[in-house]
């Protein structure tokens, strides 16, 4: 008996206890087959069905599906029982209904080739795998960052370990450790993270569809892209590169068809985050666009931050990014946040002899706890548990300061200090200023010094290549950048992926945007699934074409 196979479709109506009829989609006819057309080389190819941005797990999960993959459930899976106890539920539909078809199969779900592929891309800026590259990778195609920061032998860079293990971070169609399950218990370091999206492109097939060092830098409705720019995807169209130049009449048979035009630059990685280096730029005509950049690329401005561009070489906002051992008797470095990336540094800077000061906030009962106390287990995360536990004794014994701001007469744990509840002024190099909760509306503001500023709070997303009226789809909220589900700006369908702007009555042109993975507010791997599987169903409700071969 052959499995019985669950397209999209058919993963939708285990989800909405119905069918539809599907209908063929239009369809464009192209010389080249997808084979050919996505061979290794300099560009990718010009005329595509859909362009991913971001080369994360969740980009490199979601080429897996545009390949074809669809799940399926062994014929061997006993049906659902109406005595089986009631699964944990999820409060994203999407997320919810994959974790509803994995508990149908019962011995694990197969993942074979059941649907045409797309013609399709993965550009990155970095390695592949996205966040989670690590110096086993970045030791050989990357130095954009300081030698510091990727070297395993001053800040044991290999060594950070995600909070899941293996299987925790694993997406379908390969296992994290396939020679030895058993491993499997045990937290996973970045390196070994790293290394497994890297196998995964390999092992599964998809190498040829990701990119490295691709940055996207516009993405264009066609449409305004011709009328407004004169531009096309075409070689003779490449310039010109301003409004002004622009061809207000130009039209391209060959690229109206497509809905979007996508802008990027090649450059090599190390030349990546070199504002001056403008890179190759290469054009590439879609029917669709996925976005899967992540969330916590973009550092918000806070108030009492400088406002110079680039930053100050003494203010880090990077979590990879560790200064330089001083030993115990330099000023110690400034941390402020209560977030994992906070708690990192602090256990890796405690580790090397530097001294910290660490500011985070007080938390109310309606807030929450912060990831660190939600994290403070001794037995499962004992890193997080002992800077939760300098946190809490910083509390019992709080910063009481007096004409003096000698740092002697703060309370010290082994080259911590914490402070809480302050409220920062400025930041100046070597210098922070700010007051305390118990301080009088108009008293002075207290000083302290410090060496080197990690500011690890106030990361989101913002989609700065999305350009024209497709601004319009940028997540924010309080002016901020943030994930699309966390805003009351444009919405995102979460059993679709579809982002729509936050009119009423969106126009049509502007369908054909997607968002999966940490974009949508759901941050775990594990999710990873769930959100493509939708985006899946959304290229299908809105007849994305597939090209013919």
């Amino acid at each position: 008996m052959a499995p019985t196979a669950l397209t999209t479709l058919s993963w939708r109506s285990h989800v909405d206890q119905g069918c539809r009829k599907r209908r063929r989609p239009a369809t464009l006819s192209h010389s080249s087959s997808l084979q050919s057309s996505l061979e290794p080389g300099k560009y990718p190819p010009t005329s595509l069905d859909v362009v991913v941005v971001g080369n994360g797990p969740a980009g490199l999960f979601m080429s897996y599906l545009l390949h074809g993959h669809r799940p399926s459930v062994p014929p061997a899976s006993a049906p659902p029982s109406p005595s089986r106890p009631s699964l944990t539920t999820h409060s994203h539909p999407a997320i919810q209904a994959y974790a509803e078809l994995q508990a149908r199969a019962q011995g694990g779900l197969q993942w074979p080739i059941l649907s045409r592929p797309y013609r399709h891309v993965v550009l990155g800026t970095g390695p592949i795998g996205g966040d989670w590259w690590g110096p086993s990778v970045g030791l050989r195609r990357a130095q954009s960052l300081p030698r510091s920061s990727l070297d395993p032998s001053t800040h044991d860079w290999y060594e950070w370990r995600a909070l899941s293990d293996g299987k925790g971070m694993q997406l379908p169609g390969l296992p994290f450790y396939p020679e030895d399950p058993a491993l499997e218990g045990d937290r996973v370091t970045q390196s070994a993270v790293s290394d497994y999206y890297t196998r995964y492109a390999d092992a599964t097939g998809i190498r040829q569809s990701v990119y490295e060092g691709v940055q996207v830098s516009n993405i264009y409705l066609m449409s305004e892209a011709m009328a407004r720019l004169g531009r096309c995807a075409c070689p003779s169209r490449i310039s010109p590169l301003s409004p002004a130049e622009g061809d207000e009449d130009y039209a391209c048979s060959r690229c109206s068809p497509y809905r979007y035009l996508v802008m990027a630059r090649r450059k090599p990685w190390a030349a990546v985050q070199d504002a001056e280096e403008e890179g190759e730029i290469f054009f590439i005509r879609s029917h669709a666009i996925i976005l899967a950049t992540g969330l916590f690329h973009h550092p918000i401005p806070l108030p009492y931050l400088p406002t110079t561009h680039p930053s100050p070489p003494w203010l880090i906002r990077h979590p990879r990014i560790l200064p330089e051992s001083q030993g115990p008797l330099a000023p110690p470095v400034l941390i402020i946040g209560d977030g994992l990336s906070a708690a990192d540094a602090i256990h890796r800077l405690l580790r090397q002899g530097t001294r910290i000061i660490h500011f985070f906030p007080l938390r109310s009962p309606t807030q929450g706890k912060s990831p660190i106390a939600r994290c403070a287990e001794p037995e499962d995360y004992p890193e997080y548990w002992d800077v939760w536990r300098r946190m809490r004794n910083s509390l019992k014994h709080p910063y009481h300061p007096d004409s003096s701001s000698d740092l002697h007469d703060l309370n010290e744990e082994d080259g911590y200090i914490g402070i809480s509840g302050a409220t920062l002024t400025s930041l100046m190099q070597g210098r922070v200023s700010f007051r305390l909760p118990q301080d009088p509306k108009d008293s002075p503001s207290h000083t302290l010094p410090f060496s080197t500023a990690m500011v690890l709070v106030g990361s989101g997303l913002e989609p700065h290549f999305l350009r024209g009226s497709l601004r319009s789809l940028s997540p924010t909220k309080d002016s901020k950048p943030t994930a699309w589900s966390q805003h009351d700006g444009p919405t995102m369908q979460p059993m679709t992926g579809r982002i729509l702007p936050s009119s009423p009555s969106p126009s049509p042109s502007c369908l054909g945007i997607y968002a999966t993975g940490a974009v949508t507010g759901q941050t775990l791997v594990r999710d990873i699934p769930g959100l493509c599987l939708a985006v899946l169903r959304g290229l299908e409700d809105d007849h994305i074409p597939h090209a013919l071969f």
